[in-house]
């Protein structure tokens, strides 16, 4: 019969969950216990908005999380028995087993998005073999690395356009003020969200990023054109990576975006533990979920027709993306460490009060 870890193992568990990636650092869970059960389960208010299409990307931000969970617990002599559930999201029960330590756990706290330039050197042969291998242990989840000089710059210009789209719609572009942490202290009063600081923008881009922040300046800069040319800077970013790369799943429920998200936070490590930086494209990504779920649904006349421009071109570049589910995409490569991270909520303010109360009392 399953029972609960110790306090101090539950709360090292939890802690690694906390720390896995999410969109805009949202973290977008709450953990509970119901007997020997712990669950972890959807915090609405901070996951939903308009890129959360479905809930998807709370559902991959939950396989990332138990990624870590199950890192932490093996290392503590436990495995994770797994249950997705509509409403709670995941019920995890605990079975005791040998401990094993994973190389991974070495940068489980060290990972973060890393916007930086990135050299782009060629991946090591063996960087991608073990890249590669991470992908072949999960059933239904593959990896696309394009290293070709056309086929990198075709997607970098592509995950750029989203920042058009950023500016020019007011539901997108509130998602992402709504988490902008402006100060050191903002940032560590909340714990959550983006520090200005880590978007790498040059001192002299930060101004024009605050003043786009409010809607009226961004309307006016879509009727001029502005916004029409904001993707170039990013795109000359991201072309400078060793590797673009998607994550795709061969479904679209949450058992097969949750499957994609474990698969991606163990590739993330895994890049880590060699000595790569890695970034999320998840722009690209969920508008084109937007697209395969909901065929389009709330996005503008012309947004809609550059969200098809996109998948025509992506189609020739990267069937992947057309074919299957896609995860998320992302850019590696070697840079210097990231000016600023983003930082993660206390343990128990994850927590329902009455697992902070009762299982952590002091």
């Amino acid at each position: 019969m399953s029972s609960l870890p110790s306090s101090e193992h539950l709360r090292a568990i939890i802690e690694a969950g906390i720390g896995a990636p999410s969109a805009d650092n949202c973290q977008p869970w709450r953990f509970s216990v119901d007997g020997s059960c712990l669950r972890v389960c959807l915090d609405a208010p901070r996951g939903r908005s308009s890129i959360d299409v479905r809930d998807a990307a709370s559902w991959i931000s939950l396989g990332a999380t138990l990624a870590n969970m199950r890192l932490a617990a093996e290392d503590r002599g436990y495995r994770l028995d797994v249950q997705l559930e509509e409403e709670v999201a995941a019920a995890i029960r605990f079975e005791t087993v040998p401990r094993r330590k994973s190389p991974l756990l070495a940068v489980l706290s060290h990972r973060c998005t890393n916007r930086r330039p990135y050299t782009d050197s060629p991946l090591p042969p063996e960087v991608r073999r073990e890249l590669m291998a991470v992908a072949e242990q999960s059933p239904g989840i593959e990896l696309d690395l394009l290293e070709v000089a056309g086929p990198k710059r075709t997607v970098a210009d592509l995950a750029a356009r989203f920042d058009q789209l950023l500016f020019e719609d007011q539901q997108f572009h509130d998602a992402l003020y709504r988490w902008i942490r402006w100060t050191p202290e903002e940032s560590a009063r909340t714990r959550d969200g983006l520090p200005i600081a880590s978007l790498e923008l040059h001192p002299l881009e930060q101004p024009g990023f605050r003043l786009l922040g409010r809607w009226p300046v961004a309307r006016l800069s879509k009727w001029i054109g502005l916004t029409r040319a904001l993707p170039s800077r990013t795109a000359s970013v991201y072309r400078r990576s060793s590797a673009m790369g998607l994550i795709s799943a061969s479904g679209a429920q949450p058992a097969d975006l949750v499957g994609g998200g474990e698969t991606f936070e163990r590739l993330w490590l895994t890049a880590s533990l060699q000595g790569f930086a890695l970034q999320p494209l998840g722009g690209l990504t969920f508008l084109l979920l937007r697209c395969r779920l909901l065929d389009g649904q709330g996005l503008q006349p012309s947004h809609r027709r550059l969200a098809d421009q996109i998948r025509q071109r992506l189609r020739l570049t990267l069937p992947s993306a057309e074919v299957r589910t896609p995860v998320m995409f992302f850019r590696l490569g070697q840079a210097k460490a990231p000016t600023a991270r983003a930082l993660r909520r206390p343990v128990e303010e994850a927590l329902e009060r009455s697992l902070a109360a009762k299982a952590f009392a002091a």
